[in-house]
């Protein structure tokens, strides 16, 4: 078994291009070549824009030669995003408090309970009593008490103590469909990335909805595969474009206990249709804040190595520490070893 897996340095929130230069440099000092840039979080027409000056004057200085850009577009569809009143960035909860979760900004704004907005105005009936909504990647877990139909609201009890940002995601096995994805296929045809990758891909209709928009047909084609409805048609996918294996949303998405079987599953599709594999989320995480990795993380980018994926996408979080030599050591050592 040979494995030459790529390494894709993930560069966080885009909105500051000074700390985009600093960590992309960061990645370069390392042998990395290639950049994700999640768009995710990029939700209005200015931040669009910002985006697209970042790229430009990014991809025209001379060390980024010969390198290569995957747009993650959330597209079509996305994950709900929160938010709160009065443009605040954060709020801290404590463990066991009640909030309210709505997605209308124009209510609870002097309400006695903290309220949580989110993007999805279905909210009330997305969920149900007793189902588990889960902050960011698994952060804190809100369990819904109350489904007020009325109030257009959803109580719910936070399991522990945490602050929460803006824009940071709530999952509870529910893709929201983006309907104004024109923007992101007029900004791939503008910036000419050397990929795209489409969020929460789970049927070739899906697929053929957003690549048919793209001018360019040597831009590199990739589905993200989130969710059990995406797996259940990974096949038929594979046979039009490459796959993404999204972990962390996949884990939120469909049955834990299942996540190695869908691994090993996903790989296999993409070797017996002859697509290339991208395996993506959670790798090493550690790093940021400690020198050595944990024994489970060591065994996971063993069983990763070992599915031969052509690229391992690292997180955000790990280009804000100081062990990018280290996780890229690892993972090469290991490659190696394999």
């Amino acid at each position: 078994m040979i494995c030459n897996a790529e390494i894709i340095a993930t560069i966080g929130i885009p909105f500051n291009e000074e700390a985009v230069n600093e960590k992309v440099t960061y990645a370069l000092k390392y042998g990395i070549r290639s950049f994700r840039f999640n768009l995710a979080k990029c939700s209005s027409e200015e931040e669009l824009e910002f985006f697209e000056k970042v790229i430009r004057n990014l991809t025209q200085n001379k060390n980024m030669q010969h390198c290569k850009i995957m747009l993650d577009l959330p597209f079509p569809g996305k994950k709900t995003r929160i938010s709160f009143a009065d443009n605040h960035f954060t709020y801290d909860f404590e463990s066991g408090e009640t909030v309210i979760i709505t997605g209308d900004k124009n209510k609870f704004k002097y309400f006695e309970n903290k309220v949580i907005f989110v993007d999805n105005e279905n909210i009330c009936r997305s969920v149900s009593v007793g189902q588990k909504l889960v902050y960011s990647d698994g952060d804190c877990v809100l369990s819904v008490v109350k489904v007020d139909d009325e109030q257009d609201c959803v109580f719910a009890k936070l399991s522990n103590k945490i602050k929460m940002y803006t824009k940071k995601s709530l999952s509870y096995n529910y893709v929201i469909k983006e309907l104004n994805g024109q923007r992101y296929i007029d900004l791939v045809n503008r910036i000419k990335p050397s990929s795209v990758a489409f969020s929460f891909v789970t049927s070739l209709s899906d697929l053929l909805t957003c690549r048919n928009g793209i001018l360019d047909k040597d831009i590199e084609i990739i589905s993200k595969i989130e969710t059990a409805d995406s797996i259940k048609n990974v096949d038929e996918i594979a046979n039009s474009s490459n796959l993404m294996l999204g972990r962390g949303d996949l884990l939120l998405n469909s049955e834990i206990c299942r996540l190695y079987e869908y691994q090993s599953e996903i790989s296999k599709t993409a070797r017996r249709r002859g697509k290339k594999l991208y395996i993506a989320t959670g790798i090493l995480t550690s790093l940021r804040k400690q020198p050595i990795p944990t024994p489970a993380e060591i065994i996971d980018l063993y069983n990763i190595i070992s599915c031969q994926p052509d690229a391992i996408i690292l997180n955000a979080e790990i280009f804000i520490g100081e062990n990018v030599a280290a996780a890229v050591k690892l993972i090469r050592d290991t490659a190696a070893r394999i």
